[in-house]
């Protein structure tokens, strides 16, 4: 076989790269109608079992707040008085008696008002969690199901290589035993071939760790297929206006719901101060007859009770500075928890701005270059003014800035993912 045949299947072969490289993804589109993101969030709401958790303590919370209002129940006293314990007979002394009474608590003043407020700010911190935990699991959702798609990807652009490179190397294998190419050639195209199986692997592997999660978040044990189209998420709103934002943001609403409940437990605890009251009616049924004869009257009694709580003051203190404190807390987790997303905030910004210079520097410049250079390459190779292994080089490097700039991709539409998660503007 002469060198101008070898040329010619070495050009039919590598060819202008991207073009081959663009075929294969849109044949790989094509025939993929696997699951999108907008249907993985979908899911992943449907089956989350923590909103479902926290949306039912939310529901305790609201019952409780209206049993908090009622009074306590009436407790009944029964019982037999001034029994004499030589005859225990009901009807020889006057003064012994059948009695039947109802006692009543009325709790210290602002208690239940305090208690009930408490349940509903807590009913109200429970809803907000719920709300957080959606933005929570929308976000590992799309950026778990973002990483399946680069997986897959890759997996699509490694194996059209390697197969293509697989071509490559027996056409070379060809010409070294014909006399026409070098051995370094060889071996240059067998540590390629060798290197993509490699990276073919440990794509696969990641891919299966993610595609394990995205089921996991799913609540499915069913494989799933990722679908080739990506969200169309290229405008972020104005960082000033997510920043503004962070006040409705359900993480911050419940941390500040938090404070209101503990702030309704110092009432509660300062409520401890005042009286707590006992209404008490009896009944005393008598049996026999007075020395008249006549039947014995029966007696009914009233009774006004309360507490004394002055006599454990210092202990009834102790608990209101304790309340206080937990109140004081609570207050810190807030301020925690909008400077975390304010840095949140930033570090996602500053992600989204770079991550977009570069994929504007990859699409208008880098992409073309190393299209350019592998073409360049193969043209010296057919003139016999350069090597094989410069074709080889320029065609794996230009397969690593595919992968790159759809990495790029990805982790722009991941950084939009996460500014939306911290937009309390946006569901």
């Amino acid at each position: 076989m002469t060198f101008r045949v070898y040329i010619g299947c070495l050009a039919r072969l590598v060819g202008p790269v991207v073009t081959l490289i663009i075929g294969c993804f849109a044949s790989a589109e094509l025939r993929s109608q696997g699951l999108t993101i907008e249907a993985a969030v979908g899911q992943t709401l449907t089956t989350d079992p923590e909103i479902h958790a926290l949306r039912l303590m939310a529901d305790a919370q609201t019952n409780l707040q209206d049993a908090a209002k009622q009074l306590p129940e009436p407790s009944l006293r029964t019982g037999v008085l001034n029994l004499p314990v030589d005859s225990f007979a009901l009807n020889r002394e006057p003064m012994t008696q059948v009695l039947i009474g109802v006692r009543q608590t009325i709790p210290a003043i602002g208690s239940r008002s305090a208690s009930s407020m408490n349940h509903e700010h807590l009913s109200t911190a429970f809803h907000y969690q719920s709300l957080s935990q959606v933005k929570k699991s929308t976000l590992a959702a799309r950026v778990t199901w973002l990483e399946a798609h680069y997986q897959r990807h890759a997996i699509d652009l490694t194996s059209s290589s390697l197969e293509l490179l697989e071509s490559l190397s027996d056409v070379v294998r060809a010409r070294y035993a014909s006399g026409d190419e070098l051995q370094l050639a060889v071996l240059s195209a067998e540590l390629e071939l060798s290197r993509l199986q490699n990276r073919l692997i440990d794509t696969k592997r990641r891919e299966d760790q993610t595609l394990d999660e995205l089921q996991r978040l799913l609540g499915s044990t069913s494989n799933v297929s990722i679908g080739y189209s990506l969200p169309n998420w290229d405008v972020v709103p104005e960082r000033n206006s997510v920043q503004e934002s962070l006040e409705t943001h359900p993480r911050v609403q419940a941390a500040g719901a938090d404070i209101a409940a503990e702030s309704a437990m110092t009432q509660l605890h300062e409520s401890a101060l005042k009286p707590e009251w006992h209404i008490d009616l009896s009944y005393g049924i008598r049996d026999g007859a007075n020395l008249n004869g006549d039947p014995r009257s029966d007696f009914t009694s009233a009774t006004l009770s309360f507490s004394l709580p002055l006599v454990a003051k210092q202990k009834l203190d102790l608990r209101v500075l304790a309340a206080k404190a937990r109140e004081n807390s609570a207050r810190q987790v807030k301020s925690k928890i909008v400077r975390d997303m304010t840095a949140e905030i930033a570090v996602a910004y500053s992600d989204w701005n770079r991550l977009s210079e570069r994929l504007r520097l990859l699409n208008q410049t880098i992409v073309t270059q190393s299209r350019n250079h592998a073409q360049a390459a193969l043209k010296a190779y057919q003139n016999k003014e350069g090597s094989f292994t410069d074709v080889l080089l320029s065609y794996m490097n230009e397969v690593d800035v595919q992968l790159d700039q759809h990495r790029v991709k990805i982790d722009r539409l991941k950084a939009w993912a996460t500014i939306d998660s911290l937009n309390g503007s946006t569901k």
